[in-house]
Protein backbone atom coordinates (compact mmCIF):
# COMPACT_ATOMS: atom_id res chain seq x y z
CA UNK A 1 0.00 0.00 0.00
CA UNK A 2 2.61 2.24 0.67
CA UNK A 3 4.62 1.74 -2.39
CA UNK A 4 1.37 2.32 -4.27
CA UNK A 5 0.70 5.66 -2.62
CA UNK A 6 4.75 6.58 -2.94
CA UNK A 7 3.73 5.41 -6.85
CA UNK A 8 0.54 7.49 -6.92
CA UNK A 9 2.39 10.67 -4.77
CA UNK A 10 5.64 9.92 -7.61
CA UNK A 11 3.06 9.90 -10.71
CA UNK A 12 1.30 13.00 -9.51
CA UNK A 13 4.71 15.26 -8.81
CA UNK A 14 5.57 13.87 -12.56
CA UNK A 15 2.38 15.16 -14.14
CA UNK A 16 2.35 18.48 -12.43
CA UNK A 17 6.10 18.75 -13.53
CA UNK A 18 4.86 18.03 -16.95
CA UNK A 19 1.64 20.88 -16.73
CA UNK A 20 4.67 23.27 -15.27
CA UNK A 21 6.40 22.81 -18.52
CA UNK A 22 3.76 22.90 -20.79
CA UNK A 23 2.49 26.08 -18.75
CA UNK A 24 5.93 27.57 -19.20
CA UNK A 25 6.18 26.57 -23.11
CA UNK A 26 2.87 28.15 -23.29
CA UNK A 27 4.11 31.45 -22.33
CA UNK A 28 7.32 31.25 -23.94
CA UNK A 29 4.99 30.76 -27.02
CA UNK A 30 2.34 33.51 -26.30
CA UNK A 31 5.58 35.99 -25.92
CA UNK A 32 7.00 35.05 -29.21
CA UNK A 33 3.67 35.78 -30.75
CA UNK A 34 3.43 38.91 -29.30
CA UNK A 35 6.90 39.67 -30.31
CA UNK A 36 5.88 38.79 -33.55
CA UNK A 37 2.80 41.07 -33.76
CA UNK A 38 4.79 43.61 -32.19
CA UNK A 39 7.34 43.59 -35.14
CA UNK A 40 4.24 42.96 -37.76
CA UNK A 41 2.15 46.18 -36.45
CA UNK A 42 6.24 48.45 -36.48
CA UNK A 43 6.64 47.20 -39.75
CA UNK A 44 2.67 48.32 -40.89
CA UNK A 45 3.50 51.76 -39.01
CA UNK A 46 6.61 52.69 -40.72
CA UNK A 47 4.85 51.83 -44.36
CA UNK A 48 2.21 53.82 -43.26
CA UNK A 49 4.53 56.74 -42.27
CA UNK A 50 6.28 56.24 -45.62
CA UNK A 51 2.94 56.29 -47.34
CA UNK A 52 2.06 59.29 -45.82
CA UNK A 53 5.50 60.98 -46.48
CA UNK A 54 5.65 60.80 -49.59
CA UNK A 55 5.03 63.39 -51.81
CA UNK A 56 1.52 63.98 -53.72
CA UNK A 57 1.14 66.31 -56.71
CA UNK A 58 0.34 69.28 -54.70
CA UNK A 59 3.27 68.74 -52.66
CA UNK A 60 5.47 68.05 -55.60
CA UNK A 61 4.19 71.25 -57.50
CA UNK A 62 4.75 73.58 -54.35
CA UNK A 63 8.01 72.15 -54.06
CA UNK A 64 9.49 72.70 -57.16
CA UNK A 65 7.92 76.70 -56.87
CA UNK A 66 10.02 77.06 -53.71
CA UNK A 67 13.20 75.37 -55.21
CA UNK A 68 12.69 77.90 -58.46
CA UNK A 69 11.92 80.80 -55.63
CA UNK A 70 15.57 80.39 -53.88
CA UNK A 71 17.30 80.15 -57.50
CA UNK A 72 15.27 83.23 -58.89
CA UNK A 73 16.20 85.19 -55.46
CA UNK A 74 18.46 87.67 -56.98
CA UNK A 75 17.18 87.70 -60.35
CA UNK A 76 14.02 88.67 -58.98
CA UNK A 77 15.77 91.61 -56.13
CA UNK A 78 14.33 89.77 -53.00
CA UNK A 79 10.53 89.47 -55.31
CA UNK A 80 10.66 85.73 -54.10
CA UNK A 81 11.41 85.65 -50.25
CA UNK A 82 7.64 86.61 -50.35
CA UNK A 83 6.65 83.16 -52.06
CA UNK A 84 9.38 81.62 -49.65
CA UNK A 85 7.56 82.77 -46.37
CA UNK A 86 4.34 82.31 -47.36
CA UNK A 87 5.60 78.81 -48.37
CA UNK A 88 6.59 78.36 -44.66
CA UNK A 89 3.79 80.10 -43.14
CA UNK A 90 1.13 77.56 -45.37
CA UNK A 91 3.34 74.91 -44.35
CA UNK A 92 2.49 75.67 -40.51
CA UNK A 93 -0.99 76.27 -40.91
CA UNK A 94 -1.95 73.37 -43.74
CA UNK A 95 0.69 70.79 -42.98
CA UNK A 96 3.81 69.45 -44.91
CA UNK A 97 1.10 66.99 -46.86
CA UNK A 98 1.02 69.80 -49.41
CA UNK A 99 4.11 72.21 -48.75
CA UNK A 100 7.32 70.31 -48.46
CA UNK A 101 9.39 71.35 -45.28
CA UNK A 102 12.41 73.48 -45.86
CA UNK A 103 15.62 71.38 -47.72
CA UNK A 104 12.94 68.95 -48.84
CA UNK A 105 13.18 70.60 -52.18
CA UNK A 106 16.60 69.73 -52.74
CA UNK A 107 16.40 66.19 -52.09
CA UNK A 108 15.94 64.33 -55.47
CA UNK A 109 12.32 62.86 -55.93
CA UNK A 110 13.89 59.04 -56.58
CA UNK A 111 15.63 59.36 -53.09
CA UNK A 112 12.53 60.47 -51.48
CA UNK A 113 10.80 57.06 -53.12
CA UNK A 114 13.46 54.70 -52.28
CA UNK A 115 15.01 55.76 -49.83
CA UNK A 116 12.93 57.89 -47.25
CA UNK A 117 15.12 57.95 -44.37
CA UNK A 118 18.03 59.16 -45.63
CA UNK A 119 16.21 61.56 -47.92
CA UNK A 120 14.68 62.94 -44.72
CA UNK A 121 17.83 63.25 -42.98
CA UNK A 122 19.46 65.03 -46.23
CA UNK A 123 16.34 67.51 -46.26
CA UNK A 124 17.00 68.19 -42.09
CA UNK A 125 20.66 69.66 -42.93
CA UNK A 126 19.09 71.64 -45.71
CA UNK A 127 16.42 72.82 -44.45
CA UNK A 128 18.64 74.32 -41.10
CA UNK A 129 20.90 76.17 -43.80
CA UNK A 130 17.33 77.30 -45.59
CA UNK A 131 16.07 78.13 -42.38
CA UNK A 132 18.77 80.73 -41.61
CA UNK A 133 18.94 81.84 -44.98
CA UNK A 134 15.24 82.72 -44.11
CA UNK A 135 15.88 84.51 -41.30
CA UNK A 136 18.68 86.67 -42.29
CA UNK A 137 16.99 87.88 -45.45
CA UNK A 138 13.89 88.68 -43.16
CA UNK A 139 16.03 91.09 -40.89
CA UNK A 140 17.86 92.32 -43.88
CA UNK A 141 14.77 93.51 -45.42
CA UNK A 142 12.88 95.21 -42.26
CA UNK A 143 16.33 96.58 -41.97
CA UNK A 144 15.92 98.11 -45.24
CA UNK A 145 12.21 99.24 -44.37
CA UNK A 146 13.62 100.88 -40.86
CA UNK A 147 16.14 102.64 -43.10
CA UNK A 148 13.42 103.81 -45.99
CA UNK A 149 11.00 105.14 -43.50
CA UNK A 150 13.40 107.15 -41.36
CA UNK A 151 14.74 108.93 -44.60
CA UNK A 152 11.23 109.34 -45.53
CA UNK A 153 10.41 110.67 -42.36
CA UNK A 154 13.70 112.94 -42.56
CA UNK A 155 12.67 114.16 -46.04
CA UNK A 156 8.62 114.94 -44.99
CA UNK A 157 10.55 116.92 -41.75
CA UNK A 158 12.68 119.38 -44.06
CA UNK A 159 9.60 120.08 -46.26
CA UNK A 160 7.12 120.54 -43.99
CA UNK A 161 9.44 122.83 -41.74
CA UNK A 162 12.41 124.04 -43.63
CA UNK A 163 13.69 127.09 -41.18
CA UNK A 164 13.94 124.45 -38.29
CA UNK A 165 16.01 121.77 -40.36
CA UNK A 166 18.35 124.66 -41.63
CA UNK A 167 18.76 125.72 -38.26
CA UNK A 168 19.46 122.33 -36.57
CA UNK A 169 21.97 121.62 -39.39
CA UNK A 170 23.82 125.09 -39.25
CA UNK A 171 23.52 124.20 -35.06
CA UNK A 172 24.92 120.80 -35.67
CA UNK A 173 28.00 122.89 -37.69
CA UNK A 174 28.63 124.81 -35.44
CA UNK A 175 28.43 122.62 -32.27
CA UNK A 176 31.28 120.39 -34.10
CA UNK A 177 33.04 123.62 -35.25
CA UNK A 178 33.44 124.68 -31.62
CA UNK A 179 34.35 120.98 -30.49
CA UNK A 180 37.04 120.59 -33.12
CA UNK A 181 39.08 124.37 -31.99
CA UNK A 182 38.12 123.23 -28.52
CA UNK A 183 40.47 120.57 -28.70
Amino acid sequence: MASENDNQIEEERRQASIDRIGQFNERKRQAIIAQEEEKIAKIQEEEKTFQDMQPNSVNKVTSELLKAAWENLIDSFGFTLIWIDIHIFAGLVLGNKMFCKLGMEWVPDMLKQTRFKEAEKMGKKAGAIEGIGVACLNLGCLMVIIANIMIIGVILSVVTNPISAIAHIFGYIWNKTIILFKS
